[in-house]
């Protein structure tokens, strides 16, 4: 049996921000707000803690508490990957652990940013993740935060590990992308992305289960994109695939960097502005206060209204 076949995992799941106040404390009520909205607008899933919700900024006893909050929120409506990802193995191990213990669907992890391992290092390090997790792993192929993108090859491997059940492709590479989806789809569950009206033709005949984006500005249109693919109205898709890439492209640079700001800071900002719960993000990552700044962001973000 493939791994894949361990869960259901499917459709968009938001990367969840960490909603912080303007003192840089963690807002678990806001959180919690946030996790109902995401029900709310028909998402398929949520992931905290991962790049979105600055893991990198928090303790691992905020780390917890998010994780805590963000489960218990969600109350099994839909599924939760608590991101786990850190510099020192033992911290991940620590976090897995954690994870499990809310009740958490699996658990999201990247190779350890800053030592750039090589493959073999790679492969060992999901292997002993996989072993000590008692919940289900999404690889999480981050070329940004690690510096290394792990090739397609390189994923199948880790995509045969027992207990690796999805790969979360997140190269710039575009054919590259759906190169993972082709190889890795009848193994793990291949979250890459894919919403656009040409995606529509490499979900259906070549693979790819969702996609896990930065929150979900565009609310309902991003699970429906999926469940028009999913009922077979392609013409739907293709429709809803164009809006998502028009605006994605208005507020996202091909390297994954935000248009108007440091990508956390400036989905914050965007939530913000569409009423979401998004709060603060924390320092070192600036604020967007500048008027100028958000009234272009303001601009951008006219599509969404509609779809909140």
């Amino acid at each position: 049996m493939a791994n894949r076949d361990l869960v259901s995992w499917r459709g968009y799941w938001p990367a969840s921000t960490t909603p912080f106040d303007a003192q840089g404390h963690l807002d678990l009520a806001m959180l919690s707000a946030l996790m109902d909205l995401y029900v709310s607008q028909g998402m398929h899933g949520i992931v905290v803690n991962g790049s979105s919700g600055e893991w990198f900024s928090q303790t691992t006893d905020e780390r917890r508490a998010v994780a805590d909050a963000a489960v218990s929120a969600v109350g099994g409506r839909v599924p939760v990957l608590v991101g786990c990802s850190s510099l020192r193995f033992a911290d991940t191990l620590d976090l897995l652990a954690h994870a499990a213990s809310t009740g958490a669907a699996g658990a999201l992890v990247s190779l350890p940013p800053y030592m750039v391992p090589d493959e073999r290092e790679a492969v060992s390090y999901f292997e002993a993740v996989a072993a000590a997790s008692s919940i289900p792993i999404m690889a999480y192929n981050w070329p940004p935060g690690t510096n290394v993108d792990m090739s397609a090859s390189l994923l199948e491997r880790i995509a045969a590990i027992s207990n690796v059940v999805a790969v979360k492709e997140s190269t710039i590479d575009g054919a590259k992308a759906i190169e993972t989806a082709r190889l890795l789809s009848p193994e793990v569950r291949v979250f890459v992305d894919l919403m656009s009206s040409s995606g529509v033709d490499v979900l259906t005949q070549v693979g790819g289960d969702g996609y896990i984006g930065g929150g979900a500005l565009l609310g309902r249109a991003l699970p429906r994109f999926y469940e028009a693919i999913w009922r077979g109205d392609l013409a739907e898709a293709r429709a809803l695939g164009d809006t998502v890439s028009a605006f994605n492209a208005a507020l996202t640079n091909r390297d994954w960097s935000g248009v108007f700001g440091p990508a956390q800071s400036q989905l914050k900002a965007a939530m913000n502005i569409l009423g979401q719960p998004g709060g603060f993000p924390r320092f070192p990552r600036r604020v967007l206060n500048d008027d100028e700044t958000l009234e272009r962001l303001a601009t951008a973000l006219s599509p969404a209204h509609a779809w909140q």
